[in-house]
């Protein structure tokens, strides 16, 4: 009789343990509220006007562009531009050689290298090059503006029985990669630099395609 007691009351007391935990246990957390939907990728919905028009927007990264007769937005790139300049290139520069400016001024998008005087393009697009030399005293200075081997535009100084100086510039389309670089253009030709003549090499991207 007694064991029978023991135990009947021992199944009490753990019943009611169990449902004490359960009625007074923590309440489950409520879930959290639904995030927004994330934009669409480049929704330029939300970007800047193009200029000249009320119906197009371009987001900040692009730039607006017209192409066969609608308005495009492009991933703008890297600015990229150099400049470098030479003291002390003198002498004969004979048909074919290739001119260094090792003293660089600028060179953003570290496409120009000072030490071969060429320049190979980060990407593709439309750049303008300029060249500025100087001849030595009653001697010939000719240089051209190669793409590759190909030559883009050619400038002449005349003898003169002073130092000369010319500048030129061109407009050119150049690939990811290819190179373009200064070279003289005349068996005979002589370069003058110095603290008041700096012959120099320039370009920069005008727009990508």
């Amino acid at each position: 009789m007694g064991v029978h007691t023991v135990f009947i009351l021992v199944l009490c007391v753990t019943t009611s343990s169990a449902w004490w935990f359960h009625t007074h246990s923590a309440p489950a957390p409520a879930p959290a509220p639904p995030r927004p939907p994330a934009p669409a990728p480049n929704d330029h919905s939300t970007g800047i006007p193009c200029p000249g028009t009320t119906y197009r927007k371009c987001l900040s990264g692009f730039r607006c562009q017209e192409r066969n007769g609608k308005i495009e937005c492009i991933k703008s790139l890297d600015k990229i531009a150099f400049e470098a300049y030479t003291t002390n290139s003198k002498g004969h520069f004979s048909d074919g050689k290739v001119l260094v400016f090792p003293n660089v001024i600028l060179n953003d998008g570290q496409g120009y290298n000072p030490k071969t005087g060429i320049f190979k393009a980060p990407t593709a697009g439309v750049y303008q090059f300029t060249v500025h030399v100087c001849s030595a005293r009653n001697k010939h200075m000719v240089v051209g503006i190669f793409k590759g081997k190909k030559q883009i535009a050619i400038t002449t100084v005349y003898e003169e029985p002073y130092s000369s100086c010319t500048s030129h510039s061109a407009l050119i389309r150049v690939d990811k990669n290819e190179i373009v670089s200064v070279k003289a253009r005349y068996g005979d030709s002589n370069l003058e630099s110095d603290t008041y003549r700096w012959p120099s090499f320039s370009g920069i991207l005008m727009y990508t395609y």
